[in-house]
């Protein structure tokens, strides 16, 4: 789900518009596999979906310049003093924090499933977060940063 809409991201500038489009597919899917949303079977696979389907809206609004209408906003802004951002600039740009942010388990939204599985507590599933997350906020910074001045 977070593939088909990273790809059909830069045709939608809209994040409505992808969600409306992708939201019958990931419900048909749930429902597909016996979780439905009125009954506690919501809980299996259809929680998962749903979460997934919503962090890769967010994902893939900021990977794209033509995802998200405010991202030609801030080009906009930019040029107004004296960056020049292109396409393929902002593409460049934002490709290391996204996927360093699609394979955390908050932005791939897996835990839903770790904790919806009992094997882990609540404060473990958001302990190993911030522990993941500080790895690669580590990682961004020193090769983050230096990919930005090159790209920029």
């Amino acid at each position: 789900m977070v593939a088909t809409d990273v790809l059909v991201a830069p045709a939608f500038p809209s994040n409505t518009a992808r969600s409306g489009v992708l939201y019958p597919i990931v419900n048909s899917l749930a429902c597909f596999n016996g979780s439905y949303p009125w009954e506690e079977s919501r809980q299996r696979i259809g929680a998962y979906l749903m979460m997934t389907s919503m962090a890769g809206l967010g994902l893939s609004s900021a990977l794209w310049l033509t995802a998200m209408a405010a991202n030609p906003v801030g080009v906009a802004i930019a040029a107004g003093r004296g960056f020049e951002i292109t396409f393929d600039g902002w593409f460049l740009a934002s490709s290391v924090p996204e996927i360093a942010s699609m394979s955390t388990p908050q932005g791939s939204s897996a835990n839903v499933i770790f904790m919806g599985s009992g094997y882990l507590t609540g404060s473990e599933v958001y302990r190993c977060g911030g522990v993941v997350t500080g790895v690669f906020l580590a990682v961004y910074l020193i090769l983050g940063t230096p990919w930005m001045l090159l790209v920029l």
